[in-house]
């Protein structure tokens, strides 16, 4: 019938298989091969920071909690993905310390790198380490004036003075809020063209350092700094961003 195979000789059989063989091959060397190249990074995340909960933003979108074993799954490839620790439970209305967190920033490719940085642009509330699994390199910002992160409240165009942040390769990278016995690290030396961290900090003033104006912290109950506003009422009143263009 039209439907019906013909009758396969041993031969036939024989360079069926070898060509099956032959496929098989090709397709575990080419495997092996985009493995070796690339791929997309993986992100794993780690929060030992006591009675917080990591939040995640895309692009700089709606910030959302996530749980640590989640949050690396949520990041979008050649996009922008901020990951910080905030108060728990969390609220974006009614507690969003975006503009007093520390960020870690990752825009991982499918050719094995990702763009990292860790930014103090909108605050700093706690350490935070980015580093390859494999060892390779490593990011540690414990302090807010610490050497390997974007200057404090800094939202100058480009960051020319400090422009601190690479793309980095490698197979998973671990974020880490509140790291243990990881010291701060000096990456980014080389681009610092002030030789030193602007707007660093007293040691005698605290966390959260505010750079964004909110109308719920009250500083005088719980303590924090004003970093570019004033207080008023308990509150770090007019705060925003200041671009830093000299040293």
């Amino acid at each position: 019938s039209p439907l019906s195979c013909p009758p396969t000789s041993t031969g036939d059989s024989k360079t069926m298989a070898m060509r099956f063989l032959v496929l098989l091959a090709t397709t575990l060397a080419a495997n092996a091969l985009s493995v070796e190249s690339g791929g997309v990074p993986v992100v794993t995340v780690v929060n030992n920071c006591p009675n917080t909960e990591v939040i995640y933003s895309i692009k700089g979108g709606d910030a959302t909690p996530c749980n640590p074993s989640d949050c690396g799954s949520l990041t979008q490839v050649d996009t922008s993905n901020s990951f910080y620790v905030g108060f728990k439970p969390f609220h974006k209305y009614s507690n969003n310390n975006y503009g007093a967190a520390t960020l870690a920033e990752v825009t991982p490719h499918s050719d094995g790198t990702a763009d990292i940085d860790i930014s103090r642009v909108e605050g700093f509330n706690y350490g935070v380490s980015m580093k390859d699994k494999d060892g390779a390199w490593s990011l540690v910002c414990n302090d807010v004036n610490c050497n390997d992160a974007y200057w404090l409240c800094d939202n100058s165009i480009g960051n020319k003075l400090f422009p601190a942040t690479s793309k980095f390769s490698a197979k998973e990278i671990i974020i880490t809020f509140c790291p243990a016995n990881e010291a701060d690290t000096d990456v980014f030396k080389a681009v610092n063209k002030c030789g030193k961290v602007e707007r660093a900090q007293p040691t005698t003033q605290g966390p959260p350092y505010i750079c964004q104006w909110n109308d719920w912290y009250d500083i005088s109950k719980n303590g924090g700094t004003c970093v570019t506003g004033k207080i008023v009422d308990g509150k770090c009143a007019g705060a925003n961003p200041v671009p830093v263009n000299t040293c």
